[in-house]
């Protein structure tokens, strides 16, 4: 029983994994974290697996970012879900960096990935 569920854990897993991988290339959402990290990397001290993970949770980030862009929601609403979405990628960082770095990181990350596109500001009457 304990092997059967643990084939099925793996096999789980292997499906998320590829299933998000699937995701960034439909996107070409890879090379758009890879350049993202390589931003905050020379700012922040990003070397081996820490950089490696760091990509990994922008490019997941990037991809729950991208269907909330996508999604037919209000504007109201879309804004409302970026910004939580930006603060939950904000605290996984911290967990990942470190309070040291985490400063540099929200300063980086203004410019880096703004909260909002230019379309995204428009005045709602124009909707």
């Amino acid at each position: 029983m304990k092997k059967i569920l643990l084939l099925f854990c793996l096999f789980t897993s292997s499906l998320i994994a590829q299933e998000l991988q699937s995701s960034l290339q439909s996107m070409n959402l890879i090379d758009r974290a890879q350049a993202i990290t390589d931003v905050y990397a020379s700012g922040l001290i990003l070397d081996g697996e820490l950089r490696t993970k760091f990509e990994k949770t922008v490019a997941q980030f990037l991809v729950k970012r991208r269907y909330i862009e996508e999604s037919d929601y209000k504007r109201d609403k879309k804004i409302a879900l970026l910004q939580s979405l930006s603060d939950e990628e904000t605290q996984q960082m911290e967990a990942l960096i470190g309070s040291d770095q985490i400063k540099a990181y929200k300063k980086i990350k203004v410019t880096v990935q703004p909260l909002f596109d230019r379309q995204m500001l428009k005045p709602a009457y124009l909707d």
